[in-house]
This record gives C-alpha cells, sequence and structure tokens, in this order.
C-alpha cells in the first residue's frame, strides 16, 4: 500500500506539473496564457474580444485542475511516506482511505464552488430621448406624363396620401389639369391651372386594400405634360439611450440585454462587465413611427466569464 500510495501521488504530481508547464500555443503554456490574463494587457483583450475571453476562461479552469492534482498527489506521497514498511492493520487503511476521501472531496469542493459562481449584472440609470423626422415618400411615380394619364394605387394601410402634379420644370408655361380621383372611394372632380415652377398637391385618405385611382387630361405648353406621382407622410424617430451596467456578482460576465418599447423588443446588444465594476454606455436606433413609447431596459441573460 506504502509503494501505491506514493506512485499514485507521483503520477498525479507529474500530470499536474505537466498540464501546468507544457506550451500548448505561441504564448506559452496555460499558466503563461493566465499570466497575460491578468495583465493590463489582457485585460484589454477581454474587455473587447469575445474569443480573448473565452480563452482565458480556459486557462483559469486548467491551471485550477492542475493545483488540483499535484495537491492530491502531494497528499498521497505524504502519506505513503509516513506509514511504515509492513502490513497495515485494516482501521489504519481505513483511516487512510477516509483522510484521502476527505481531501480529494475538498478539492473538489473548492474547485466546484468556484465554477458555480455566476455574475450579478443589473442596469440602471436610462435615459431616453428622440429626434423626429417626416418626409414626404413616393409611393407610385410616372414621372413625366402627357396629355392623358389614368392611376389606380391600392393602399397598404390606412392613412392620408397626397396626389401630386408638379409642373417644377416648367420656366414659362402654366399647365391646366382636369379630371377625377377617388377619396375614401367616392370620386370628385379637379380641375386646376399650375403655375410654372409649382406643383398641385391633393389630400385622400384611403384605407388599407382601398384603391386610390382617377385620370386626368392635361393642356399647356409644348408637351401638354406635367409630373405626376402619389406620396405618403412618413414620421420616424431616432431614439438615442444611455444606460449603465454593474456587476455585483464575484465573477465577471457577459450580460444580454435588451431595449423595450411598450413591452416589445426594438434592440439587444451584449456587453462584458468585469467583477464590481460599472460601465456607462450610449446606443441609439430608428423607429419607423412618431408615436410615444414607454421604454424600458432589461438584462435578458448573462454568463460567467473567467
Amino acid at each position: 500500500m506504502k509503494a501505491g500510495l506514493i506512485a499514485t501521488g507521483g503520477i498525479l504530481i507529474v500530470i499536474g506539473i505537466i498540464v501546468y508547464v507544457y506550451p500548448i500555443s505561441e504564448i506559452g503554456s496555460v499558466s503563461d496564457i493566465n499570466d497575460l490574463c491578468g495583465t493590463i494587457l489582457g485585460q484589454l483583450g477581454t474587455t473587447f474580444n469575445q474569443d480573448a475571453r473565452q480563452g482565458c476562461q480556459t486557462a483559469k479552469y486548467v491551471v485550477v485542475g492542475s493545483y488540483a492534482l499535484i495537491g492530491i498527489g502531494a497528499l498521497l506521497v505524504i502519506v505513503g511516506s509516513i506509514i511504515q514498511t509492513g502490513a497495515v492493520n485494516p482501521e489504519a487503511k481505513r483511516t487512510i482511505g477516509i483522510g484521502i476521501a476527505i481531501a480529494a472531496a475538498i478539492a473538489i469542493g473548492v474547485v466546484g464552488y468556484q465554477l458555480s459562481l455566476q455574475p450579478d449584472i443589473q442596469v440602471s440609470e436610462l435615459n431616453v430621448s428622440r429626434d423626429k423626422n417626416t418626409e414626404f415618400v413616393k409611393v407610385l411615380d410616372y414621372g413625366r406624363v402627357s396629355n392623358y394619364a389614368s392611376f389606380d394605387y391600392t393602399a397598404p394601410q390606412d392613412g392620408t396620401y397626397y396626389i401630386v402634379l408638379e409642373n417644377d420644370f416648367s420656366f414659362f408655361s402654366s399647365k391646366y389639369v382636369v379630371g377625377s380621383y377617388s377619396d375614401k372611394g367616392k370620386f370628385y372632380l379637379m380641375g386646376f391651372d399650375i403655375p410654372p415652377g409649382n406643383y398641385e398637391s391633393i389630400p385622400v385618405y384611403a384605407y388599407a386594400s382601398q384603391s386610390i385611382s382617377g385620370e386626368f387630361n392635361i393642356n399647356g405648353g409644348s408637351g401638354n405634360d406635367v409630373d405626376f406621382s402619389i406620396s405618403q407622410e412618413r414620421c420616424s424617430q431616432k431614439v438615442f439611450f444611455s444606460f449603465s451596467l454593474g456587476n455585483y456578482g464575484p465573477v465577471s460576465g457577459n450580460a444580454q440585454v435588451k431595449l423595450v418599447a411598450d413591452g416589445n423588443t426594438v434592440w439587444t446588444n451584449e456587453y462584458y462587465v468585469e467583477t464590481q465594476k460599472q460601465i456607462s454606455k450610449k446606443e441609439s436606433i430608428t423607429i419607423s413611427d412618431c408615436n410615444d413609447h414607454v421604454y424600458n431596459m432589461y438584462v435578458e441573460s448573462q454568463q460567467r466569464v473567467g
């Protein structure tokens, strides 16, 4: 038993030392990588690079494992060395076995506890501001039309649309337009002069899937022509928001953060937060309406790093 304990301990110590010092990359061994991760350069790398964080996390686990192998091996060697040569009574064997089991359980427990620690990342100080932007977008564009034209456009959503006839390309000639158009499914007559350099815009309302249609004749100038289009006023808003993330847990980690508007997720991103540190961030998104929204931010998930 004496020789077996010493041999087993020696093998564990050798394995632990090899794991600790054997070069595995251009940087060196896992101990070299772990040391590099603790420097300022290593901390910068883990802050901005996901692969670096994962590499440092793996190196740390392997180093802890090598310590455990060396420690258990040393314990076995010590126990084997103090046992006297000769027969060992059953009571002594039982005591030695219990001691080794307790030592192994403590080592495994310490490693398990370290691996079970998780970050506690929380979001705070959310501030939101917005900048509205309104523009007219052409949803139907015929370009230059001469003499006569008819149109038929199906509205994709409820709203106000604008029938636009432009004479801004003319310097001297007015254009006279006469015809009809639909508004909420009813037809109306139109007739007007468009002076040179000007345009005429007719607002109409249409429900989703309802047709905006009509026809018209143009007279005036050498080409009897105007530029025709149907436009819709669209409003969007640039939302600017700032927030803080604090990690109150015992280990560093990544946090998946989401911004919700009226309960709907409109933005998400992942951030690395060191243990017992706080970071501040500023972001922005564009929302395709100008309505007032209630914004909230949550940490959707978090994962230990290191």
